[in-house]
């Protein structure tokens, strides 16, 4: 009897210990629940960064919801996410935790992060972060050839007009160098471009249409979804291309004005010849005639497309003729091209001929 009174009296303290515990473990999270709700609803909100001071011409947006994710992108409207990620608070700090860089998933283990504090006036100041992830561009908060400046986001107000910002783009040829080869990328005035690069005895090409809105491009691909890309400066650019046919990376661009020296080939016959620049330009001549054009060639496919210069205005690109000529590419053991069944004009007359090219003994 005197046993079984001592094992009520110890159930019972244990069950009202528990009781007390779990009380407290409730308080603790509710402490903690209203902590995070008042450090969201502290910084929530549309937020704009002048990157102008820091030497880039560009603005960018963040948006922080309730529940402590936010999302940077190029327009107010948000339509185009550039990163993302959760927000932590610690102290009088805010981590960011990027979950995604430039439509990449990304995890803890890449230690993508960033800091920022708030202001009383509720401006955010990214100062004690090393880097803050955006698209293709690492941003950095400070500048040493502008050491006042600094990167801030400041509260996008209901008067708030964006700052509308010059494009320094320039159509022409930019190059880079990727995967062990050279890449060239074209613009041309009718807004469409052209990628090539050979390496390993392959080609690879890629045609589509761009646009420029300020400091930002977006490419779309004729066989392919639109990505988006950026324009650091007047020379350089960071392009989200294949550079070898497999997926799509980020690389550095710069101009050149410089198509490399030519490639030379002649038709089987020997009475028309052609000229094959690395930049895809191209000069075919036959019975005294020369069309100009660019030339995208693939060997994944075997294949070619002469892209002609407009027959009247001479304007270049991609679509100035209805009608573009096409044939087979190979290229053989000592790395010799072969364009077969091009159909080249031979007079001012809109008729072509068909024709195979064969590139010169010795040419490289």
């Amino acid at each position: 009897m005197i046993i079984k009174k001592l094992i009520t009296a110890f159930a019972t303290v244990a069950t009202l210990f528990c009781l007390v515990s779990c009380e407290k473990k409730e308080e603790n999270s509710g402490s903690s629940l209203s902590e995070a709700a008042a450090a969201s609803s502290e910084i929530k909100g549309d937020y704009y960064l002048d990157l102008t001071e820091l030497g880039m011409k560009l603005t960018v947006y963040l948006r922080i919801n309730e529940d402590n994710s936010f999302i940077f992108s190029n327009t107010t409207a948000f339509e185009v996410t550039k990163s993302a990620g959760t927000i932590e608070k610690g102290g009088s700090e805010y981590l960011m935790i990027f979950n995604s860089v430039n439509g990449e998933a990304k995890s803890a283990s890449d230690g993508l992060q960033s800091k920022f504090v708030r202001s009383d006036n509720g401006v955010l100041d990214f100062t004690p972060s090393e880097r803050v992830y955006y698209g293709a561009v690492g941003i950095t908060p400070t500048s040493d050839e502008h050491p006042g400046a600094k990167l801030i986001a400041c509260p996008v107000t209901a008067d708030y007009k964006p700052r509308e910002v010059k494009s320094v783009f320039r159509a022409g040829t930019y190059t880079a160098e990727a995967e062990g080869r050279t890449a060239y990328i074209s613009f041309f005035d009718d807004e469409s471009y052209l990628l090539t690069s050979y390496g390993n005895g392959m080609f690879f090409s890629e045609t589509g249409k761009y646009g420029v809105s300020g400091m930002q491009m977006a490419l779309t691909p004729q066989a392919g979804d639109r990505v988006s890309c950026e324009i650091l400066s007047r020379d350089k650019m960071k392009l989200n291309v294949p550079v070898a046919g497999g997926e799509r990376q980020d690389i550095d661009f710069t101009y050149t004005i410089d198509p490399g020296a030519p490639v030379s080939l002649l038709s089987e016959d020997g009475s028309a010849s052609m000229k094959l620049y690395s930049d895809g330009s191209a000069e075919v001549s036959a019975n005294g005639f020369t069309e100009k054009g660019v030339m995208a060639l693939d060997s994944a496919t075997g294949s070619f497309r002469f892209y002609p210069d407009h027959p009247e205005t001479g304007k270049r690109g991609i679509g100035q003729v209805s009608n573009v000529p096409a044939g087979s590419l190979s290229v053989g053991d000592a790395g010799r091209i072969t364009l077969s069944e091009l159909r080249a004009r031979t007079s001012e007359e809109l008729g072509r001929t068909k024709m195979t090219f064969v590139q010169k003994q010795g040419e490289k």
